[in-house]
């Protein structure tokens, strides 16, 4: 299982990424508020079905998954980059606050990394493969 709700302000308008068997998606950002009022721009990926409800400055709940892929970014090296954005499966107008919410189940990869930040903040670091249904997995 891979869900994730969130909800946040359109910054970019939706713009062409790619076809995958026979329907278009678009791409465009997201900027999400945590609960320390700081906020994140996240990359999301749309069906065009969905392209026309993302409006830039539009407040709005997404239901999706978290969904990962590599970019090469240097062909002499071959080396790559994990680029992490939200599959949007539904996208409604925001109706009322809910905390932004993620469940991903999966299995973990390498040891999970405890660590405190300057600040005093504890953070764990892991990697969690989910499995998709078409089998693929995400990280």
């Amino acid at each position: 299982m891979n869900n994730i709700k969130l909800n946040g302000v359109v910054k970019t308008e939706p713009t062409f990424s790619h076809s995958s068997k026979g329907e278009d998606f678009f791409k465009f950002e997201l900027e999400v508020i945590r609960k320390s009022c700081n906020s994140d721009i996240l990359n999301c990926v749309i069906p065009s079905c969905y392209a026309d409800r993302v409006k830039v400055d539009d407040s709005v709940e997404l239901d999706g998954e978290i969904r990962t892929r590599n970019e090469l970014i240097d062909e002499k090296t071959g080396k790559t980059r994990l680029i992490v954005y939200i599959f949007v499966k539904e996208v409604n107008e925001f109706i009322g606050y809910h905390d932004n919410d993620a469940v991903i189940y999966g299995y973990i990869c390498k040891k999970p990394v405890y660590r405190t930040t300057y600040s005093g903040r504890e953070i764990c670091d892991l990697i969690i493969a989910s499995n998709r249904a078409s089998g693929r997995s995400d990280y």
